[in-house]
């Protein structure tokens, strides 16, 4: 609609480009979502939709985009899903318009700050079985058969540094950012 121009122009400021990016494909999200789920009699282009319309959005029909969002069909006809991290995401876009129009005064109400940002869950930790990890160490002191002698000489080389590294990995759940940052005197070598 033509007053995400506004909307646009008011936050570039502060925020990215690849998060203007973001919310604009958020956004053009929301807008089918009233064209054609909320007010589907209405006949409603974005090119013509005014910013009143934001005015008879009610927190619920935020909480039903957010039902919509787990499963649905595009404009463009192909099937979309989104787990919890992808509404919440969504989530943020739609509040962020609701929020800048509302500071503005261009709209009186906010429905959108007292929808709840879905509970994201962790992910699930994959892990190495113990057969692959024993693969990976083998792989890291005995090298392939089929290695160039300029690979095995390296790999000889850095052999014991490499099976340090992996096994302070695999044996603690560092991550490599972690270990990049860690020091010998960070190190309690008696506990």
């Amino acid at each position: 609609p033509p007053f995400c121009t506004v909307y646009f122009r008011g936050i570039s400021q502060r925020v990215g480009t690849r998060t203007l990016i973001a919310y604009a494909y958020d956004l053009q999200i929301f807008f089918y979502f009233v064209r054609t789920e909320l007010f589907p009699n209405e006949n409603l282009k974005n090119e013509s939709m005014k910013i009143d319309i934001l005015e008879r959005i009610q927190k619920f029909d935020i909480e039903s985009y957010l039902e919509y969002l787990t499963y649905y069909i595009g404009e463009d006809g192909t099937t979309h899903t989104n787990d919890e991290r992808g509404k919440a995401r969504k989530l943020s876009s739609c509040k962020s318009l609701f929020k800048y129009f509302h500071e503005s005064e261009l709209i009186k109400n906010d429905p959108a700050s007292i929808v709840h940002v879905p509970k994201l869950h962790e992910k699930e930790i994959i892990r190495l079985e113990p057969n692959e990890v024993a693969e990976l160490l083998d792989i890291v002191e005995y090298g392939y058969d089929k290695d160039s002698k300029h690979r095995k000489a390296y790999l000889e080389k850095n052999k014991v540094r490499d099976l340090a590294l992996l096994t302070l990995l695999l044996g603690t759940g560092l991550r490599v950012s972690e270990c990049v940052g860690l020091n010998v005197n960070d190190v309690d070598f008696d506990k």
